[in-house]
């Protein structure tokens, strides 16, 4: 299947999983306080960190050996199962022996958070055998069961939110029992999916365990610092100022975040599509074209959601949540810049020179920190969003420049879009349109 076929296929992925999450949000932003909402916010972005810290970089490993399989006609996934086996069992034990230390570290002084941890922590585990599936057929361009992996759990929590409301049960513990549903999908999920491709392979050799490490040691840190940079706002936030601040931020910030349905759709495949090219004339090219094309996107997307924000946010999670546009506007620019620096990353990934990506996002880390610090006291939900668009300009001002060290490509090449780039999505376009009539007519 082509890049642009593809590139359809996550599209949808993307906008079916983000309108399952904008529901899961929105229902749960009706059930809860605002402190309620910031600690569930501030736990699961904290679930979702954990769950990068314990797999060591298998994550990056798994994506990068999935497309690999393309070219080299072999299949890892008995290789990444038997690596992911130790990862799952010693952080289940890690959790069970040290949970409530662990949740008095990351949510110093705030009950409400700690209670919620203790209640959600084992979706660390259960949620990385999904992570890992889920990213291994992604590289091997299985959309189809990239979709469902990606689909159905949220779909779970959307069921058992419906059914608790329809018998009326306690708003708090019904969200925490409609994320620990989704966690459990997710394990079952991926477990299922990964099992029956290794049983499918078994007459394929594989690689030894130890080159998924040996990747997975290379690119951790960089892709943990990375995450990091992008999802412990919510985190930082409860740090420096309260659980209800973080709950109108987390909102903008979900609201926000649609403008990443432009990153999801090209992203990912960035990596999975260079890992398989070795032409500096093919994969050059490729991701100059990318890049400008999704400067593009990403303004005409930015726009819309700016001008829909102070109508829709209290539309959908209701009034208390009004100034969360506010948020979404400072957002906005950040999340643009993010988005092109994680494009131009999984670039970096394809290429094998992600390395000194982890001193940038160290950086701003640094950044995100400090600027809470400093704005998130004074200007609450506000603050936090300034900081964290700050980090992200950080980012992409870092990573700009790597790729300028790596294959010698201009900033200019890669953020000024010219004539060429509106051709090319005006063809793109027309050629979707001739597609589908094609198939009305069949």
């Amino acid at each position: 299947m082509g890049f642009l076929k593809n590139s359809i296929s996550i599209t949808i992925n993307r906008i079916a999983t983000a309108g399952l999450a904008l529901v899961i949000s929105a229902v749960s932003a009706r059930l809860l306080s605002l402190n309620e909402m910031g600690a569930i916010i501030a736990v699961t972005s904290s679930v979702g960190l954990l769950i990068r810290v314990v797999s060591l970089g298998l994550g990056q490993s798994a994506q990068y050996f999935g497309s690999r399989e393309i070219v080299v006609r072999k299949s890892f996934a008995a290789s990444l199962i038997a690596a992911s086996v130790p990862l799952i069992i010693t952080s289940f034990f890690i959790l069970f022996v040290l949970g409530a230390d662990l949740g008095m570290i990351l949510f110093p002084g705030n009950q409400t958070a700690q209670d919620v941890f203790s209640l959600l922590k084992y979706g660390v585990p259960l949620a990385l055998c999904h992570f890992l599936a889920s990213v291994y057929f992604l590289g091997k361009r299985q959309m189809r069961m990239y979709f469902r992996l990606s689909v159905l759990p949220l779909l779970a929590s959307v069921v058992v939110l419906l059914i608790g409301i329809a018998f009326k049960k306690s708003g708090f513990y019904l969200v925490i029992l409609s994320w620990a549903a989704q966690y459990l999908v997710s394990f079952v999920m991926g477990g299922v999916f990964i099992f029956r491709q290794a049983r499918l392979k078994t007459d394929i050799s594989r690689p030894i365990i130890g080159e998924l490490y040996v990747y997975g040691f290379r690119s951790f840190g960089v892709f943990l610092a990375a995450f990091a940079v992008s999802n412990i706002s919510p985190l930082v936030g409860t740090w420096f100022t309260t659980s209800g601040e973080v709950g109108v931020f987390g909102v903008g910030q979900t609201f926000a975040s649609a403008l990443l349905l432009v990153y999801g759709a090209i992203g990912p495949l960035v990596f999975s599509y260079v890992g398989g090219m070795q032409d500096p004339k093919v994969h050059i090219p490729f991701i100059e074209r990318t890049s400008r094309v999704s400067v593009l996107l990403f303004l005409i997307s930015s726009f819309i959601i700016a001008v829909v924000a102070p109508f829709g946010i209290p539309l959908i999670f209701g009034y208390k949540y009004i100034d969360s546009y506010v948020v979404v506007w400072i957002l906005l620019l950040g999340i643009f810049c993010s988005g092109i620096q994680r494009i131009l990353e999984n670039y970096l990934y394809g290429r094998n020179q992600q390395g000194l990506l982890i001193i940038g996002h160290a950086i701003n880390i640094g950044i995100l920190i400090l600027g809470a610090s400093v704005f998130a006291p004074v200007w609450g939900a506000q603050g936090v969003a300034c900081a964290s668009s700050l980090s992200y300009m950080g980012s992409l001002v870092f990573t700009i420049g790597l790729v300028y060290h790596t294959d010698g490509i201009s900033p200019v090449k890669l953020l000024l879009p010219n004539y060429g780039d509106f051709q090319f999505l005006k063809e793109r376009v027309r050629d979707l349109k001739l597609n589908y009539a094609t198939r009305i007519d069949k």
